[in-house]
């Protein structure tokens, strides 16, 4: 091997007995706290979401060192109440109708018991626009705000948490059945997603933790 890398023989076993340097060292225990947050995030979160939880415990540490140190060692993370980003209202079917979008509704309203003047965004699904739909809009004193057609902003926070559901759980896994479904997304959602999973958006924080934060203040 040493003839064949041209390296001194006394050389190659000087360097297998080196110590490793103090940075290898660093590096080695910081490997060993990536592992843990990538395990608790479920193996989702990316380098700037882990980093900002090593933060959070006190680690000194930069995004580029964790992304290197991801990189080297093959650790990959995948990639509502508008304010939060806190799902607050749940409903599951196997159409899409107006009866589940109402259902969610009222879901949301017995979570949060919100006052009157409140605005809903939504699209210009044939669901949200339904004359029942819409007379409990009226009943919560919700005030209804509609995309225009070709215009996704109104909706684009749900959207984006229906891709992240999508990301994170649905397309790796193999469901035998509606009720599994169900009961698997329940505990993303409720258990996870609210409760856990950090937002770039939120300060790096979950949902219920940055609700808290604005109660604080």
């Amino acid at each position: 091997m040493c003839e064949v890398l041209k390296v001194s023989r006394s050389g190659y076993y000087a360097w297998e007995s080196r110590q490793p340097s103090i940075r290898q060292r660093d590096d080695e225990e910081l490997l060993r706290q990536i592992r843990e947050v990538h395990t608790q995030s479920r193996r989702l979160y990316g380098s700037p979401r882990i980093t900002a939880e090593l933060k959070k415990q006190g680690v000194r540490c930069g995004k580029n060192r964790v992304a290197r140190i991801m990189r080297e060692h093959s650790i990959w993370a995948a990639v509502m109440n508008v304010k939060s980003r806190k799902i607050i209202g749940l409903s599951m079917s196997d159409k899409l109708s107006q009866e589940l979008a109402s259902a969610a509704l009222r879901d949301a309203v017995g979570r949060q018991s919100p006052s009157e003047g409140l605005i809903h965004h939504s699209d210009r699904g044939r669901q949200y626009a339904s004359y029942a739909y819409q007379e409990l809009l009226r009943e919560y004193g919700m005030t209804p705000s509609m995309s225009r057609s070709g215009n996704c902003y109104d909706n684009a926070y749900v959207e984006s948490f229906f891709g992240t559901l999508k990301t994170e759980l649905v397309h790796g896994e193999r469901y035998g059945s509606r009720l599994e479904a169900r009961l698997s997304i329940f505990e993303y959602v409720e258990v996870y997603y609210n409760r856990q999973r950090s937002h770039s958006a939120l300060g790096y924080r979950s949902p219920e933790q940055y609700e808290k934060l604005l109660n604080e203040t």
